[in-house]
């Protein structure tokens, strides 16, 4: 007989409404369905200890991130210590009745990693894995101002080089072989992440809260040009900062992938798409065979490539010194402070990156100074 389902894993994928989700599971980490199951959300360290309850809310808010969620377990990773720590700390929440909610973008593409050393299992977990994914090219653009932009390869050779990670029906066959797994869902990113995996608990819609929103290209560029603030691809955490407080004029991360590198990569993907129509739900199947972001290079024919000259003038500046002004008068009166919006130093004279730095630089502080005043309050 199979063993019953006794804990909820989303896996991400990355760069799919991950952020969101752990943001809003972090506020509230304890979750009664509208048949009673009671679900508690759990974040595990690379040690294994787990963290539940008001701690983990307290843990989320402290973080430049907002939320707490568990760690990857790729190369440097000892796998099977952190699961054999967290196995019995799992047994305790479903002796207690209740489920526990895992979450972890990068464990998507560590499907491998879970089956060859049994970690389900050892650890006692016969979850539900959650799965959302996206159209690739999208990914690829998203993911291209989360990691590659600050890697300094040309688009188009990161790009090439980053399509493995959007071989969809791979990773879903990958973790059709994980032992333990008692379902495996999958869903698309076309219909709101949070919304689906609460329906898909039965749970009660929660009010969501601002979380990793996007940055204008005219704060992407800005960073791209001062990488002080940006450093490598993993240390985002400025953009973090800055997101918290700030609501931007501006459009969305640009578009950088040029025509003729779509139309290639789009081939190259095609045969993943179509073993991917094979491996999701009839809801999802219909969706990806009518979305021509999956198959099409036409669908992003009015994707004009932007560059960082298209926001490097005076009048870039100016929106984004504004902008950030915005966020740091919501960050001031957040902290109880009169905002003096308008009245900064570096709004004198012509505006420079020096300037807007000046402004960023204090919004960072009162950002920390919130954190660690409001531990478990999220802005």
């Amino acid at each position: 007989m199979p063993l019953m389902n006794n804990s909820i894993l989303h896996i991400g994928a990355s760069k799919c409404g991950s952020s969101s989700l752990q943001s809003l599971l972090t506020q509230h980490p304890d979750l009664t369905a509208s048949d009673g199951t009671m679900y508690r959300y759990a974040c595990a360290d690379r040690s294994g200890k787990l963290v539940t309850g008001p701690k983990l809310t307290q843990m989320g808010a402290k973080s430049v991130f907002g939320y707490c969620s568990s760690p990857d377990i790729g190369p440097g990773v000892d796998a099977l210590s952190m699961f054999a720590g967290i196995g019995p700390k799992i047994a305790k929440i479903t002796d207690q009745g209740e489920l526990p909610i895992l979450s972890s973008e990068g464990w998507a593409l560590r499907g491998d990693i879970f089956r060859d050393n049994q970690l389900l299992e050892s650890s006692g977990l016969h979850p539900h894995v959650i799965l959302f994914l996206r159209p690739p090219m999208d990914w690829l653009n998203s993911a291209w101002w989360q990691w590659g932009a600050w890697t300094g390869h040309p688009v188009e050779r990161w790009a090439t080089r980053s399509l493995h990670n959007v071989e969809w029906a791979n990773m879903i066959e990958s973790w059709q072989t994980v032992p333990g797994v008692h379902q495996l869902t999958v869903r698309l990113t076309s219909i709101n992440v949070v919304d689906q995996f609460f329906d898909l608990l039965d749970l009660p819609t929660i009010p969501q809260k601002r979380n990793n929103v996007g940055l204008s290209p005219e704060m992407l560029y800005f960073l791209h040009r001062n990488q002080q603030y940006r450093p490598g691809p993993h240390e985002p955490q400025v953009e973090f900062s800055v997101a918290r407080w700030t609501t931007f004029s501006g459009k969305s991360a640009p578009w950088v992938i040029p025509k003729n590198i779509v139309k290639s990569l789009l081939a190259k993907n095609e045969a993943q798409t179509r073993k991917l129509l094979t491996l999701v739900g009839a809801k999802e199947r219909e969706m990806i065979e009518n979305d021509p972001r999956w198959w099409d290079p036409a669908a992003y024919d009015d994707r004009k490539v932007i560059t960082e000259a298209d926001y490097s003038g005076q009048e870039s500046r100016e929106v984004l010194m504004a902008d950030l002004l915005g966020g740091l008068a919501t960050a001031q009166e957040a902290l109880g402070m009169d905002p003096d919006l308008g009245e900064h130093p570096a709004t004198a004279g012509t505006v420079t990156d020096a300037n807007i730095a000046a402004v960023l630089d204090d919004l960072l502080v009162l950002d920390n100074t919130f954190r660690r005043r409001n531990p478990s309050v999220a802005p």
